[in-house]
């Protein structure tokens, strides 16, 4: 049984709005934290590739992904969290796989919930495609500080 009132789908509308800015702004105060980090530490400057082959661009760009992928895990758990506390979900696991579902999926879900907190699905694929779209921005402005804007390294 569902902790929400079916009866009352404004207040479970607004609460998975402010979700969605909660789940958001988790992710971009990372990301933030991240891009000073590079930024502050110098690590992008002293990784720029010298002659030859050199590696350091490479696991630079790895370890990126790395912490970047675990973000978005993060964001998830976040979700399942998000979903499991009011119950909307008997158990945490299924709030957690729902969310993974539907992160990327455009809200196309396999899971059947009561009427209301249908919209789960459609808030977490949009906070997917907010959440991405800034990852990428950040690789984005990671990597130029490494190679420069015209895409070679500079010595």
């Amino acid at each position: 049984m569902s902790a929400f009132d079916v009866s009352r789908s404004a207040g479970v509308q607004a609460y998975i709005f402010l979700s969605v800015v909660a789940v958001s702004a988790f992710h971009i105060f990372h990301l933030q934290k991240l891009n000073r980090y590079v930024h502050r530490a110098g690590h992008v400057r002293h990784l720029r590739p010298g002659p030859g082959y050199d590696l350091a661009p490479i696991v630079f760009a790895l370890v990126a992904i790395a912490v970047l992928t675990a973000l978005h895990t993060l964001n998830c758990i976040l979700w399942g969290v998000i979903m499991y506390a009011p119950g909307a979900f008997p158990n945490l696991s299924d709030a957690i796989f729902f969310a993974f579902e539907n992160y990327t999926a455009l809200g196309l879900t396999q899971v059947d919930i009561a009427w209301p907190l249908r919209y789960f699905a459609p808030a977490i694929c949009f906070t997917g495609v907010i959440c991405f779209a800034w990852t990428g921005a950040i690789l984005a402005a990671m990597f130029v500080s490494l190679y420069g804007a015209d895409g070679n390294a500079e010595r």
